[in-house]
């Protein structure tokens, strides 16, 4: 079973009464599904009328398990005008919400720096992957992979990661940060910033918009262009373009987390900017709920276990074999054997539980396969020594492409994501990059 839990306040018309704290807890059923609620009380149905004084404290339930926050660790000013604990799960001025902190937020709350979601114990059975050797070698700096043929201990393969370096030039990385920094930045959680160019997506709901879609900025097109000299990358069309700005003064940083399984496809390129840096991947261990993994089991896999891309063709006859499998199953327990054939199964070997992949500046980083749907991946704070900025990129799973049955939802916005326009127009830019008023 996973848990989550959530909070909220109750207040009483006069002043002189204390809020009273009501907390729900939600029991998430890995297998089926299924979802069930509690809601617990601070203090008996009996002494509803007579309210009585309670510690001044609200539960968070983290990937550090749960926490205890008191009210006198918010700001006084906060604390006045606002005292319901709920503040911490609305937006907030430096752009973080929710469990999400980033040093302003954690000073303007008096706490302490966010422990590291990576234990000590992993942290000394980590591996680091070498782009040269595409093996993984015991060790928690990344930059030892710099050391290469001289490697220490067993080397350990970890497909599904392809690192090109000098993807772009020196010169060529200047004038995309030029044309980037001229462009607005949005404020985004945990200390980062974002440029998002792609559809309207509710992963909940899973609902997609295309309507605000009008393409990406023509200084990024011979980036998406050179993605046809990489074989992994063959028939590639991007959907989504995301850069996201790390800055040590704001502690960036991004959760571990796996990028939605229902309509971003297989294959996930990263382009990395102004600083040598680190992804680091956690082995996934949670309901296959989370993520929408559970959509992996309805479209085939884009890349096949020898690394090849799969063409369309290719993919339809494999829908249709999934189609088949799907119609004759029995019994829900054995639906991954009937799919074993099809779909990208997650590892099974003893290997630790956190591996390293450096991202060197101005290289290409692909996750395929197990890596993007096996690990959680995220970047950690000791790993933002100055700014980086990077840049996503995701493309649609087999269900939106002409080979799915959402074929015609796809292709609205696969048309949208061919065009490219000037930024400065775009955005009422003179030469200088300054909003025309």
């Amino acid at each position: 079973m996973c848990k989550k839990s959530s909070v909220c306040v109750i207040h009483h018309g006069h002043p002189a009464n204390i809020p009273h704290y009501v907390a729900s807890s939600e029991l998430i059923d890995q297998y089926s599904g299924k979802t069930k609620t509690t809601t617990h009380s601070s203090r008996r149905d009996s002494e509803a009328a007579t309210p009585r004084v309670l510690s001044r404290t609200f539960l968070l339930l983290g990937e550090q398990g749960l926490h205890i926050k008191r009210l006198a660790h918010l700001p006084r000013c906060t604390r006045d005008l606002n005292p319901d604990p709920l503040w911490m799960f609305q937006p907030r001025p430096c752009g973080c919400k929710g469990q999400r902190t980033c040093l302003l937020c954690e000073k303007e709350m008096g706490e302490q720096v966010m422990p590291s979601w990576v234990t000590q114990s992993q942290k000394e059975h980590a591996i680091v992957y070498c782009p040269e050797c595409d093996l993984a070698w015991p060790g928690w700096d990344t930059n030892t992979w710099k050391c290469h043929p001289n490697h220490q201990g067993e080397g350990t393969v970890f497909p599904g990661v392809k690192i090109i370096q000098n993807f772009i030039s020196e010169e060529e990385e200047r004038t995309l940060m030029d044309s980037i920094d001229e462009v607005p930045w949005d404020l985004s959680q945990s200390g980062r910033r974002k440029q998002n160019y792609g559809p309207k997506c509710n992963f909940k709901k899973r609902r997609v918009r295309c309507n605000t879609f009008s393409g990406y900025p023509a200084f990024t097109k011979y980036i998406q262009n050179r993605f046809a000299s990489v074989d992994i990358l063959h028939s590639f069309q991007t959907v989504e373009q995301c850069s996201l700005e790390y800055s040590p003064e704001r502690g960036a940083s991004i959760d571990p987390h796996i990028d939605d399984c229902w309509i971003w496809g297989e294959r996930i390129p990263t382009l990395s900017l102004l600083l040598d840096s680190t992804l680091t991947l956690r082995k996934f261990n949670g309901p296959e709920t989370k993520y929408n993994l559970l959509d992996r089991k309805t479209y085939p896999s884009q890349v096949g276990e020898d690394g090849s891309v799969k063409g369309y063709d290719t993919l339809s006859k494999d829908y249709a074999k999934l189609q088949t499998q799907t119609d004759n199953m029995q019994a829900a327990d054995s639906a991954e054997e009937k799919y074993s054939s099809l779909m990208t199964q997650p590892t099974r070997c003893s290997m630790p539980d956190v591996v390293r992949v450096p991202m060197p500046r101005r290289s290409l980083l692909v996750l395929y396969g197990p890596p993007r749907y096996d690990w959680e991946h995220g970047i950690l704070r000791e790993d933002i020594p100055s700014r980086r900025v990077c840049i996503t990129y995701r493309e649609l799973t087999p269900t939106y492409l002409p080979c799915g049955p959402k074929a015609e939802v796809g292709e609205a916005i696969l048309q949208a994501g061919k065009v490219f326009w000037d930024h400065r127009s775009y955005y009422s830019l003179d030469q200088e990059g300054t909003v025309v008023t």
